[in-house]
């Protein structure tokens, strides 16, 4: 058909109304593209009749649920595109999608524009639920509001069990409960693999925490570029054999007593690093495993209320290898006297800190000394 005849036809079918589709659907619509399909789901608070599925208001995870059902089988899957606020009686779970167990983006538009909340003495336990064995799975742009001041019990906003190359990126999760306790905002249990959690802002919120418990090992681990706030203990590791975590470029501020800012038990192959935070840095031993290889550099650790660097390894450890470089360290001790600025410990007994390296770093106002070092062989 020769150029102008296409244009003449063109011209026609826009005259006659041609559809442009959905918001969100791949038919050409706001937030469409090829591949994957994507369904948008839009709050009660969104005057717009081309949505996929619109919520009451009252009970939204029901649409949102229903969206994730109706994704295509693998290897589609796809994504849910949220616009608006989302009050979940229930939380949004990951069970089936599309019939499969990989493959889901749920993406917003980011803080002010899409918000998952929960109405007054919901006490839900999580926000949205990643059950056992789910891969590629990608959450980002979403402010998500534990309306804690108007709750018995404090949720977590995002719970992953068995994950497997997910990222958490580009989201606000606030107000968890009127004060932030040891709840996680963000949880990892058992097996977790190949997960990234970066450029996220906590605010009045709970720690990120590895909840392995011994069920399984956790790998390859980033977590980066993340704002924490108000909060109490920010990166925390129960048990489980943890490796290749890598903790970078971090601000904690106006943290609260009571919790590290960084706690990681029994983890090996580990980066510190670039982190700016009020609080401490803690490397432990849990469930009978040591941590070790770990590298703690460039952080500034500011005002933390015990030792501001400190690692503590197992009877007969003999493998724990640490550096400990160009950091500083300012006023430790404050809460506890005699509390030093940089300390390696065992838990109890003899350990060895066989080839670990102590260098360069500034130490200020500490309170109870620079440097301890307990039991190195050589």
């Amino acid at each position: 058909m020769p150029k102008l005849g296409i244009l003449v036809a063109v011209l026609l079918l826009l005259a006659i109304g041609w559809p442009m589709g959905k918001v969100g659907t791949n038919a050409g619509g706001v937030g469409g593209g090829g591949g994957a399909a994507t369904l948008t789901v839009c709050g009660a608070n969104v005057l717009d009749t081309r949505c996929d599925y619109v919520a009451d208001g009252v009970a939204d995870d029901v649409e949102i649920q229903a969206a994730i059902q109706a994704l295509p089988p693998s290897p589609g899957g796809g994504e849910i595109l949220l616009i608006g606020t989302f009050i979940l009686a229930a939380e949004i779970s990951a069970e089936t999608i599309g019939g499969h167990f990989y493959n889901l983006t749920i993406r917003g538009l980011g803080a002010g524009v899409t918000r998952l909340t929960q109405p007054n003495g919901a006490n839900l336990a999580n926000l949205i639920n990643i059950p056992d064995y789910r891969k590629d799975i990608l959450i980002e742009g979403i402010e998500f509001d534990g309306n804690g001041l108007n709750q018995t019990t404090q949720p977590t906003f995002i719970r992953m069990y068995r994950c497997f190359r997910c990222t958490i990126q580009d989201n606000v999760f606030r107000n968890q409960a009127a004060v932030p306790g040891p709840n996680p905002s963000i949880a990892f249990t058992a097996t977790t693999e190949d997960l990234i959690i970066a450029q996220n802002r906590f605010i009045s919120a709970g720690p990120v925490s590895n909840e392995s418990g011994g069920l399984g090992t956790t790998a390859r681990v980033i977590i980066t570029e993340n704002f924490f706030s108000q909060y109490n203990r920010a990166w925390g590791a129960v048990g489980g054999a943890v490796s290749d975590f890598i903790i970078t470029n971090n601000i904690f501020t106006d943290g609260l007593p009571g919790g590290m800012t960084i706690d990681i038990a029994a983890a090996r192959n580990v980066l510190i690093s670039g982190n700016i935070m009020d609080g401490m840095i803690h490397a432990q031993s849990a469930g009978g495993a040591d941590p070790g290889r770990i590298i703690i550099t460039q952080n500034q650790v500011l005002s933390p209320p015990e030792t501001g660097i400190q690692v503590t390894a197992g009877v007969g450890s003999e493998d724990t290898a640490v550096i400990i470089a160009q950091n500083i360290v300012l006023n430790a001790g404050e809460a506890i006297p005699g509390k030093g600025a940089i300390a390696l410990n065992p838990s109890s007994g003899r350990s060895s800190y066989a080839n670990s390296i102590i260098a360069d770093n500034i130490i200020i106002k500490s309170a109870g000394g620079g440097i301890s070092v307990e039991w190195v062989d050589y």
